[in-house]
């Protein structure tokens, strides 16, 4: 008994903790676009709220793995815009690279009523709180830097509860 208790006491001192109540995490394979495909094509009811299972995944976005990259943000944003009450579950993924939101949403002139047909009075009114707070931060920038040509501005609007 003596002998298992050093034997621990040392196994934590030199970093080798035991793993006692460690939360096991399911092995995760590589998305592939087959599985997205299927996946993008029967989405799960998650709450009430229809939703794309991308879940214990590893989703490899890196530049050297390009081919993937364009797919995967294409296909999502085809499915998240043509089905707008659609949700989008990442739980758990290990993502490889840099997911950009921005790939997914709808881009919109920061001025204009392209939007509003397709949002709601709460996120019209949230859009209209965006777009002054924006045009403000990009008056302060030209005074500070100087800058006599506006940049024309967008934002990218991605939904979710």
């Amino acid at each position: 008994m003596v002998r298992l208790l050093i034997c621990l006491m040392v196994c934590w001192m030199v970093g080798i903790a035991p793993t006692w109540g460690a939360i096991a995490q399911p092995d995760r394979v590589p998305l592939t676009l087959s599985v997205l495909q299927e996946r993008l094509k029967s989405p799960i009811q998650t709450e009430g709220v229809r939703t794309i299972d991308l879940q214990r995944w590893v989703i490899d976005l890196r530049p050297e793995n390009g081919e993937f990259r364009e797919q995967f943000y294409r296909s999502l944003r085809e499915t998240l815009r043509s089905q707008p009450a659609l949700g989008l579950n990442l739980s758990y993924s290990l993502i490889l690279g840099e997911f950009q939101i921005s790939e997914i949403g709808v881009r919109a002139p920061l001025f204009g009523q392209a939007l509003l047909p397709l949002l709601s009075e709460a996120e019209q009114s949230q859009l209209q709180r965006d777009r002054r707070r924006i045009a403000q931060f990009s008056q302060l920038s030209r005074s500070l830097l100087i800058q006599n040509q506006p940049v024309p501005l967008q934002l990218t609007v991605v939904r979710s509860r």
